[in-house]
């Protein structure tokens, strides 16, 4: 729920979920684009109440349209068509039966990009044997080139290393994967965790 009694909130999500929360950010920093998507859906999102956003976690989101599709990974062929085939199935679903995009731009935060004033502070984690390690090297790229705060953690990992219970990695590879990706999440959650004295704590909302 993103109307409750906190004033600041980090959001995070994994997948589509890191996908979603990177839009959320976008609309809810940015007013004119918040209204133009509440007028295009028909909804009264502009007059709503929402918390301020500190910061957001996007773990191996897919946060453009191209780069995944045609960047190369050292991993074996197959394994990353696996990969790439299975995220461009979700994106055709999510552009067919989802949403048509916000206005003229797409449904990615590269789209929206030409559109945003402000974002807030991001944190990118993505292993580098996943096909999305270029789009989160994408962003990172172009949220530092406008001079807001971006994060790219990399590990030696694929897709999905971060909800692995840890009993089903070999040779216990959370140990090298999850943890220190939790432990990079804690950081900077409590980095942006310093809220001024009007403020109430800021939690971490999960996508």
């Amino acid at each position: 729920c993103i109307r409750d009694r906190y004033q600041r909130r980090v959001h995070g999500g994994d997948s589509a979920g890191g996908h979603l929360v990177t839009l959320a950010a976008a609309l809810l920093d940015n007013p004119r684009l918040l209204s133009d998507f509440g007028k295009q859906y028909k909804l009264p999102v502009a007059t709503w109440t929402y918390p301020r956003i500190a910061g957001v976690v996007s773990v191996y989101g897919l946060l453009d349209r191209h780069s995944w599709k045609a960047g190369t990974l050292n991993t074996p062929w197959y394994d990353s068509t696996f990969w790439v085939l299975g995220y461009e199935i979700c994106f055709q679903l999510h552009t067919k039966f989802g949403t048509r995009g916000i206005g003229t731009a797409g449904i990615t935060l590269v789209d929206l990009l030409p559109r945003v004033d402000t974002y807030p502070p991001l944190l990118l984690i993505v292993g580098d044997k996943d096909p999305l390690v270029h789009s989160n090297r994408t962003v990172h790229r172009l949220v530092q080139r406008l001079g807001w705060d971006c994060e790219l953690a990399e590990y030696h990992a694929q897709h999905a290393f971060f909800a692995w219970p840890p009993e089903w990695n070999r040779f216990e590879q959370w140990k090298y994967d999850a943890l220190p990706a939790t432990q990079r999440v804690v950081g900077f959650f409590r980095r942006l965790q310093r809220p001024r004295s009007t403020d109430t704590p800021c939690p971490l909302s999960p996508l």
